[in-house]
């Protein structure tokens, strides 16, 4: 792995001229002079636009009469041989099968969970829930594993599935409030129903939602004490787990599931838990953070199944997130939106060194602890949790490191690789979406490469706001979705785009005489198509380069760990899991590695 980060670096070190350039800039900083070498133009801008998708995802050379310069091959050589397998396409064997919606618009693969559970789940989302769920189960119990823990669960589906469909013990941990309510309206119906057609066939596990905020300083003491009153409330015969039996302190909580402990008497006890540490698409830090707490919690974390996201909102030493970029939520407005909500650390992250987090997505990074009736916590030392030994290696994470998502391992740190926003934000590009835009603007005609032309209409935008005052603040504005652009004048657009970054609108004369000069900037939209293929060629490598980077972490605090795709990229580009597990007499490097789909890269201790 980490002779593979090497040529990664050694690679994208050669290519900064491309990866650093923004397509906005391209006419203002002239990125197709300065970036691309001049015996690039001529072979790329020749290629029709389905050639150019065949070389985004194949990377294989077209048959063209002229002779392509020995540079241009070996970057796009380069690019494809140090992906990682399956990044971009399906792998071929029966593991890694694509699940292709059918006719209905559904994946195939859903019929593999019960029908309630399916119930309002888009297809996407179900394929990510059916191939996540199978391989957590697989290694929570190659981990020896008894508890599942969902990190940013949201309206708890993948939850809901591995306590109904494969009976986990979980725990759903969410930020938003609301969300969490909504979960446990749809566990009590989904339940009913499943228990209703099942009946004494059926042998659910225990399933919990807790409402919680976890910042990137908490320790994992705090983030297990998260999960004590969960645990213990899991231990009593309530109402909703058995109505007949509701005080009693043993009995069938479902039909073939024995209650063996009660909460709330004396001669009960909790029995010891392992927990297997969940996320699906954990956004920015939270995938990071996830990972740290699994290192430190000691024997009471078996192991970690990761699928993460949104890389450009992961902290990095030294860089700064652009002003024109989403703002992060803080904790302290957290804690307005969320009055009951009891913090479990007093060190909040700083939001000066903060990478920044989509407005949108603010709330799918987050966890906190939810005020119980009695407004207490809990402590970790509950028997819930298996005590650590003094002699327990114990990851404390220092000052210098406890913002930081990259560079997560001290191999890459001593290497002084930097990424920066942008280049995270470019590894989160879907380049298999791209190349299939690209096939089908040759089958769309005129309609299709007026979407294209998008990026270029944008290019142009820009020098417009460079001749506007104040354009330090405009810099790089971001103008957002234009609803139906492709559809609008440039003169339309542009007004739209004025708008949104709440400027006055060009007058008459400055619209006709802007659209007089830049009229021949537009007509080098094919240029712009080129440079952002260039560009995405590369984003699947600074994808590799951060995962690399985790799964060498792992490594390196003594775990098995392995990173393999899990989904198809077509329908989640975001497909590749991380996996970790603690070494023990029962999770041995063997057991481990069964666990695996043959295609994992893999860190065996």
């Amino acid at each position: 792995q980490r002779c593979i980060r090497d040529r990664l670096h050694a690679l994208l070190s050669l290519s900064e001229p491309i990866a650093c350039g923004l397509v906005k800039g391209f006419f203002v900083d002239d990125l197709w002079n300065k970036a691309i070498p001049h015996r690039w133009h001529d072979p790329l801008e020749q290629l029709p636009l389905e050639q150019l998708a065949i070389l985004l995802t194949d990377g294989t050379p077209p048959q063209t009469s002229s002779v392509w310069p020995l540079s241009l091959l070996a970057f796009v050589t380069a690019c494809h041989a140090h992906r990682l397998p399956g990044q971009l396409m399906p792998r071929g064997d029966s593991e890694s099968q694509p699940a292709r919606a059918n006719l209905q618009g559904r994946c195939d693969e859903e019929r593999a969970i019960n029908t309630e559970l399916r119930c309002q789940v888009k297809p996407k989302k179900m394929h990510e829930i059916v191939r996540l769920s199978d391989a957590s189960d697989r290694v929570g119990r190659a981990a020896s594993c008894d508890t599942a823990v969902d990190v940013g669960s949201g309206l708890g589906y993948f939850s809901r599935t591995l306590a109904f469909e494969r009976a986990w013990d979980t725990i759903g941990i969410e930020a938003v409030a609301s969300n969490v309510h909504a979960a446990r309206e749809i566990d009590k119906r989904v339940r009913s129903k499943m228990l209703h057609k099942l009946a004494h066939n059926w042998s659910p596990g225990l399933l919990r939602h807790i409402i919680a905020y976890v910042p990137t300083t908490m320790s994992s003491d705090a983030f297990l004490s998260l999960l004590v009153q969960p645990l213990m409330e899991s231990a009593i015969a309530t109402p909703e787990r058995l109505p007949s039996q509701a005080s009693s302190c043993t009995g069938e909580a479902y039909p073939g599931r024995v209650l063996d402990t009660c909460f709330g008497h004396k001669e009960c006890t909790v029995k010891q838990r392992r927990i297997a540490l969940l996320g699906l698409h954990t956004c920015g830090d939270l995938a990071c953070t996830l990972l740290r707490i699994f290192d430190s919690a000691g024997d009471s974390v078996g192991c970690i199944v990761n699928v993460g996201c949104c890389y450009m909102h992961i902290t990095e030493a030294g860089c700064v997130a652009p002003t024109a970029a989403p703002r992060q939520l803080s904790q302290a407005e957290w804690e307005r939106n969320n009055p009951c909500a009891v913090m479990l650390t007093t060190t909040a992250p700083s939001t000066e060194s903060a990478e920044l987090v989509k407005e949108d997505d603010a709330y799918s990074e987050c966890v906190c602890c939810e005020s119980y009736p009695n407004g207490n916590v809990l402590p970790p030392s509950s028997p819930c949790f298996t005590a650590r030994s003094p002699a327990t290696e114990c990851h404390v994470v220092q000052d210098t490191e406890v913002a930081l998502g990259f560079p997560m391992s001290k191999y890459v740190r001593s290497r002084g690789i930097r990424l920066g926003y942008h280049i995270r934000e470019m590894a989160c590009h879907s380049s298999s979406s791209y190349a299939a835009r690209l096939r089908e603007t040759t089958q769309c005609g005129e309609a299709g490469e007026r979407a294209l032309q998008l990026h270029a209409r944008r290019a142009v935008l820009e020098i417009l706001l460079q001749r506007r005052a104040g354009y330090d603040q405009l810099k790089r504005a971001k103008c957002g979705t234009i609803k139906g652009a492709a559809n609008l004048s440039f003169e339309e657009y542009c007004d739209k785009c004025f708008e949104k970054v709440g400027l006055p609108l060009l007058s008459q004369t400055e619209r006709s005489e802007a659209v007089r000069e830049l009229a021949p900037l537009l007509a080098r939209w094919r240029q712009v198509v080129v440079y952002f293929v260039l560009r995405q060629m590369l984003a699947p490598l600074w994808e590799a380069l951060i995962l690399l980077d985790r799964l060498v972490y792992l490594g390196e605090r003594g775990h098995h760990a392995a990173l393999f795709p899990i989904f198809d990229p077509m329908l989640s580009p975001r497909n590749f899991a991380l996996v970790g597990a603690r070494p023990s007499a029962e999770t041995t490097a063997d057991r481990f590695a069964e666990a695996l789909p043959s295609e994992a890269l893999v860190v065996l201790q």
